[in-house]
Order: structure tokens, then sequence, then C-alpha cells
């Protein structure tokens, strides 16, 4: 999270710009200032598009560093992250993602100044190009659409933990490499020889029990539906 500033978008020249650093995902909000009752603005509209956060990483602007925004984070139970000091490439991805911005707000107004009344139409519609046009890194998907897409289901795999031989599961399988793999157990992630962990297979025993229930809830119902 930064601003940067426009003379493009007077009065409201101050943009404030977030971007998620996994998917590419941006958003910004011109305002008129940069003080922290701003800066609380734009963050609360970042939670109502892009969702609430587990961490924000800023710099070590006063607005930033100040105890309003600190307590606010606190609020929301997000952990406030703040950058070195005089280390510019700590928010190298916020700085490209400001140039990036600019360059297409640019190129949308023609070089002219947004008349005010036109500010946020002219701004979504910056965002929107950048979200869900285009696919930055020559990636297969648009920074929207991997912000937005649900997480697919962990493969679930048995496993057994040396000396003991016994085949335990099933458990979501995280990752696997060469000659190792690692499971999710109680919510940890624990390494494995590759030659202790195979694909779940359901026992007998157990197909028996999930399919034995003469009605469906309404769940389940739910969950067949086409």
């Amino acid at each position: 999270m930064d601003v940067t500033h426009t003379p493009l978008l007077a009065p409201f020249s101050k943009v404030h710009l977030t971007v998620d650093t996994s998917s590419g995902f941006i958003w910004a909000t011109p305002l008129k200032g940069e003080t922290a009752r701003h800066v609380i603005q734009h963050t609360l509209r970042c939670f109502a598009v892009m969702g609430k956060p587990q961490s924000i990483k800023t710099d070590n602007g006063p607005a930033y560093i100040s105890s309003q925004f600190s307590s606010f984070c606190d609020l929301w139970n997000v952990k406030l992250i703040h950058g070195l000091p005089f280390n510019s490439t700590g928010q190298a991805i916020v700085e490209r993602a400001h140039l990036t911005f600019k360059t297409l707000l640019s190129k949308q107004l023609g070089g002219r100044n947004a008349p005010s009344a036109e500010i946020p139409s002219i701004v979504h519609t910056v965002l929107f190009t950048l979200n869900r046009l285009l696919y930055p890194h020559n990636r297969e998907y648009t920074p929207a659409e991997i912000h937005f897409r649900k997480a697919e289901p962990l493969a679930l795999v048995s496993y057994r933990q040396l000396p003991d031989p016994t085949w335990h599961g099933p458990a979501p399988l995280i990752s696997w490499g060469r000659g190792y793999a690692a499971v999710d157990l109680d919510g940890r992630p624990t390494w494995l020889p590759a030659r202790c962990v195979r694909p779940w297979r359901a026992s007998a025993s157990e197909v028996k029990a999930a399919t034995s229930h003469t009605s469906p809830s309404l769940a389940d119902v739910a969950f067949l539906q086409p």
C-alpha cells in the first residue's frame, strides 16, 4: 500500500493504491489528502472489493505509522508491516503498480486533466483494464481471475511414519517433490519420504458407511445438483 500523486486527477490528485502481491490485483482511490483518515478510507474500500487481508505492508510515511491507522488495523485484526527506512526496494511491487496505473491513466485521458465529475468512472475504467483485461508476466489468467478464484481441494493420501509400518489417512497432500512429500497433519505440514505416501483409497467398510444413508441431507442434495 502506498500513495502517489498525479495532476491529471486534480483536485483528487493523491491516489492511494494497494496491490495484492499474490495475484497482482490493484485497487486505487483518488482522494484530496494523505492523512491517516484518508488511508483508512482507502483501506475500507479495499476490504470491500478485495476482501480483508492477513497483513498490509506500507512504507514509513506519517499516516502509515500513526497510532490512528495502527489502531484501525488492530480493530480489523490485520497485521501491519512497515518497510525498512530508506530501502526503496521494499516497496518495489507497489511502485511498479504506480507507474502502470499512471501510464494507463494518461492513455485513457489522452494527456488532458480529468473533469472532476468523471474521475470515479475514469479510475474504475483503468482498474477494470488492469485487473480484468491484461495478462501480466505472460500469465494464463488475469489478476482478477487469480484473486477471486476458489482454491482447489487438496488431494487425499495415505501415509505412514516410520518406524511405525501402519498406514494412516486420509490426509491432504500439500506438496510432492523428488523423494519427499508434505502432508497436512493437524494443520501443520509434515515431510515424509515419498515411499511412505500413496493415493488414498477408501476401504470397503468406509464406502459402505458413506453410502448407507437412506435419505440425503439438504446439504448433500445441494452438493449433488448439477
